[in-house]
């Protein structure tokens, strides 16, 4: 969708600013462009991949490294490694995926076996040995494992120490999001 806001001397709202071709506002990032007005093709300025944000909410300068995308319609749920970056996509038959996405005993469950997969999957399938302070996407996963699990750094020594990283970061995931608690209390909700 294109909206015209008008001269960058004098913005005026457009007419209509509803974003009626989407369903959701979720994950939605927007370009603003800055064209020269007696050349419409020449491009002054542009901003890429802003983030939506809603009138008088302060914008969230983190971003996540996984985002719910696109139901399936094979398993519970899954990774789209195609996808730059991965995205996690979530079976229809559970319902509305993006309400399931936020569920606390879906994340508490699915969460830390997501960070195996794709810490697996780069690490030791694919043998990614970039930089870990790149701003490729394996890097801020991998950036994100050091934080759960410090006592690690590259270049790992061997197979049994990426096992071993991999393992640790794993664990304190599931601590960090209370993972046994919180299913716990899902199986047993009359309990507290």
């Amino acid at each position: 969708m294109s909206f015209d806001w008008g001269r960058a001397s004098a913005l005026r709202r457009p007419p209509t600013g509803n974003l009626t071709d989407f369903d959701s506002v979720d994950g939605l990032l927007f370009r603003v462009r800055v064209v020269a007005v007696h050349e419409p093709h020449k491009i002054l300025g542009e901003a890429d991949k802003l983030p939506f944000t809603r009138f008088g909410e302060v914008p969230n300068p983190k971003l996540p490294l996984i985002k719910p995308c696109k139901p399936i319609s094979a398993n519970w749920f899954g990774m789209d490694f195609e996808a730059d970056p991965p995205e996690l996509r979530i079976n229809r038959a559970l319902g509305n995926w993006k309400v399931v996405a936020q569920d606390k005993a879906f994340r508490a469950l699915v969460y830390p076996a997501l960070l195996r997969e794709v810490l697996v999957r780069f690490l030791l399938v694919e043998k990614w040995s970039g930089d870990a302070d790149g701003d490729d996407w394996r890097a801020k996963w991998l950036r994100f494992g050091f934080r759960l699990a410090p006592g690690y750094d590259e270049p790992f020594a061997d197979r049994e120490e990426k096992d071993e990283f991999i393992d640790s970061a794993v664990q304190a995931l599931a601590r960090e999001v209370h993972a046994r608690e919180v299913f716990v209390q899902h199986l047993n909700p009359e309990e507290k």
